[in-house]
């Protein structure tokens, strides 16, 4: 019997043979690299069992070891009913659902992703669970657009927002107009998590900024936590909006 750390998860990964899922405990197994027209270089590892999608200067997923997100919502504790609808603006390799799934025990009716890079789609069709995808809606579209020109007025339970090129948030994403679309889509008593980079001088002045300039303009209730260089924003939707 394997240890239990070396046990594959219930949710199988696909097109990944078991050789290799056992042989990236020991060291990062390349799995495919690439370049399409959104990100220039791309990386896909199979690391410690988990999937990990890199560019040149950023880690876009890790499952469960993508710890932005991962501490924010040990932070929330959300209840585990409560998300029926999540929106996950910048999808990347799934490390989101992933880890509301495997770790936190959230059994989510649906999933919408909205991801730029068609590759990047592409790759989350080849490797992530079936178990997953079966629930998923995955939109190889720019996330302003989605929210800004897209007919549907779907609601949700819990928006993630993680959209970044390389290291740096689109402008139109950090403006006011985007941000209203963006709480429109919240439920009542529904969850924004918003994250900003904080490990660079620069990268710090904007994201401050940005969270005490627009962002509380349009969520004047929002909070933040910080923590391995990124803060995330995060919002509460009131039980009854105006």
């Amino acid at each position: 019997m394997l240890p239990s750390i070396l046990s594959p998860k219930n949710n199988t990964k696909k097109n990944l043979p078991l050789w290799k899922w056992l042989l990236s405990y020991l060291w990062s197994v390349p799995l495919e690299q690439l370049n399409s027209q959104v990100n220039p270089d791309l990386e896909l590892f199979i690391c410690k069992g988990r999937l990990r999608l890199n560019t040149s200067e950023a880690t876009y997923s890790y499952e469960d070891l993508y710890h932005t997100y991962f501490n924010a919502f040990q932070h929330l504790n959300l209840p585990t009913g409560s998300m029926n609808q999540t929106l996950i603006l910048g999808y990347g390799l799934g490390s989101i659902p992933l880890m509301l799934e495997q770790h936190f025990n959230y059994h989510i009716k649906q999933y919408t992703g909205v991801e730029f890079d068609p590759e990047i789609v592409r790759l989350c069709q080849d490797y992530l669970p079936t178990s997953l995808l079966k629930k998923t809606k995955i939109h190889a579209a720019d996330a302003y657009d989605f929210l800004l020109k897209n007919d549907h007025k779907q609601q949700y339970d819990l928006i993630c927002h993680d959209i970044f090129l390389d290291l740096i948030i689109p402008e139109k994403c950090q403006q006011t107009n985007y941000l209203e679309a963006l709480n429109k889509r919240l439920k009542p008593g529904g969850h924004l998590l918003y994250n900003t980079l904080m490990f660079q001088p620069a990268l710090a002045e904007n994201a401050i900024h940005f969270y005490e300039g627009n962002f509380k303009a349009v969520f004047p209730t929002a909070s933040h936590i910080e923590g391995n260089g990124n803060r995330m924003l995060i919002y509460k939707s009131p039980k009854s909006k105006a």
